[in-house]
């Protein structure tokens, strides 16, 4: 039996979209849902305490209710379509995104360019749970401002720069993947 590896509060969880095709062409289905949260279990029982790090295809109430039972922090990218409590009222993510501007500068490299982020952060409520999150919007790196939520607590602009750190460490694992595909087909093919 392999040991437990150590937790740490820096251990961030990257979960790999599965297609939603393969899943559905088993004669015994399993839902991406049951697929997924059985992922978060095994990575649960071999860290402990970690930031599942997703993108917006995990933007769905049944992972934030599943991530807060498990007692995890995230960091998820949301929708364009995702609705949050801020001030009493129900209020599209977006519409509290272009009322704000980026005030925390933050260098960083995205999808192989150097870019000049803005960050900012808000106290909201996600429908599921009705626990306090954060939301922290990127501006300056994609053409609508980016959109994450995290359950991590923001009391400094440091707090908010590591929850943008965390979410842009997932693409440099993606593009660490493509690459490693990429350069996997070329010695099979040459």
């Amino acid at each position: 039996m392999l040991p437990k590896p150590r937790s740490s509060p820096t251990t961030i969880i990257r979960l790999v979209s599965f297609p939603r095709s393969i899943l559905l062409v088993k004669k015994n289905f399993t839902s991406i849902n049951d697929v997924t949260f059985s992922a978060m279990e095994r990575a649960n029982s071999l860290f402990g305490k970690a930031t599942f790090v997703m993108d917006r295809g995990y933007d769905d109430n049944k992972m934030f209710l599943k991530l807060d039972s498990m007692g995890q922090d995230y960091v998820i990218r949301l929708t364009a379509k995702r609705k949050l409590l801020y001030h009493n009222k129900w209020t599209f993510a977006t519409e509290l995104r272009n009322r704000r501007k980026g005030k925390v500068k933050l260098p960083l490299f995205y999808k192989g360019k150097e870019h000049e982020a803005y960050l900012s952060h808000v106290k909201v409520q996600i429908t599921a749970s009705r626990k306090d999150i954060y939301l922290v919007l990127v501006y300056g790196i994609t053409e609508h401002p980016m959109m994450l939520a995290t359950n991590k607590p923001i009391r400094s602009k440091e707090d908010v720069i590591a929850v943008a750190k965390q979410y842009f460490s997932r693409w440099r694992i993606e593009e660490y993947f493509r690459c490693k595909n990429r350069c996997s087909s070329l010695k099979i093919s040459g």
